[in-house]
């Protein structure tokens, strides 16, 4: 067995502090560097293999297996690390909290945006003038700064869906308030975020016109759109009206099917992975592999 010793972070390392972006400077610095060295070993491999002693295939299956199991997941490193910081950007409870308490059972249209929508714009401005500050020292490239609003928006607008679907009562026009309340975000995140169009915008978008299909057409939907929660299908389910109660219950069955079916298969998946390649703690606190 090759073993690890556990990394350990330096102690003046501050990762908890949000005025700091939980880190956001020390983080660029190391999935950099990993970077760097994933590609100078990428560029050196010709040579180790020419260095084995031939014929020896163990010790070249080793080396396959590095590069192909380890050092290929090096781009998708990026995404964890840096979602760390985006899922802890802003305060998506209090985005939950603002959108859930809005109320949508309105019975007029209306021509003015919700509160919540200055909520999360000032967030995404203070957040905006967070990362400057805390990347002043270093180079942020606009690879990465796509990428941390990508994942902020997408953190967002999962919230905005949740919050969608905590707000109990909604009528025809309270739909149209959301519709205008995401228009108006857009309006106000795309500057700010540099990106043109907003990504994942049709996981808001979907959830709200899907109040408006038909009975068929919304068993179609419900069995399709898997990435909304059975319970947001319900809540969704439980204000349209022109749905017979009947149908309803059926599709809340196709949906927990589709999502039972789901997390029976990633179960699977990740038990064979485990099974295939575990990584365990030893007794002297380091990481074995077999």
């Amino acid at each position: 067995k090759l073993k690890f010793a556990t990394p350990k972070l330096c102690v003046g390392l501050l990762l908890d502090q949000s005025d700091q972006l939980y880190g956001i400077a020390e983080r660029i610095v190391a999935v950099d560097s990993v970077d760097f060295v994933a590609r100078q070993l990428n560029l050196v491999r010709p040579m180790m293999e020419s260095l084995v002693p031939n014929p020896n295939e163990e010790v070249l299956l080793s080396l396959d297996n590095f590069y192909t199991n380890v050092l290929s997941v090096t781009p998708d490193m990026q995404y964890l690390v840096y979602g760390c910081v985006a899922s802890r950007a802003l305060d998506f409870s209090m985005i939950i909290a603002a959108v859930s308490n809005t109320r949508w059972d309105v019975s007029e249209l209306q021509s003015h945006h919700s509160a919540y929508v200055d909520i999360i714009v000032k967030g995404f401005e203070t957040l905006s003038s967070k990362i400057e500050l805390s990347t002043k020292d270093i180079h942020l490239s606009d690879s990465i700064r796509t990428l941390l609003w990508d994942q902020t928006i997408y953190n967002t607008f999962k919230a905005l869906v949740q919050g969608y679907s905590e707000g109990g009562k909604c009528s025809t026009e309270g739909r149209a308030l959301m519709q205008l309340d995401f228009q108006h975000l857009q309006i106000k995140l795309e500057p700010i975020c540099n990106l043109h169009p907003l990504p994942h915008c049709a996981f808001v978008e979907g959830y709200i016109k899907a109040f408006y299909l038909p009975e068929n057409g919304l068993e179609e939907w419900v069995s399709k759109h898997v990435e909304y929660s059975p319970k947001q299908v319900i809540s969704l389910l439980s204000v349209a009206t022109h749905v017979s109660k009947k149908a309803k219950n059926v599709f809340i069955k196709v949906k927990k099917l589709f999502f039972a079916e789901r997390r029976t298969a990633n179960s699977s998946y990740y038990k064979e992975m485990s099974t295939t390649n575990p990584v365990q703690s030893g007794d002297d606190g380091e990481m074995q592999i077999p």
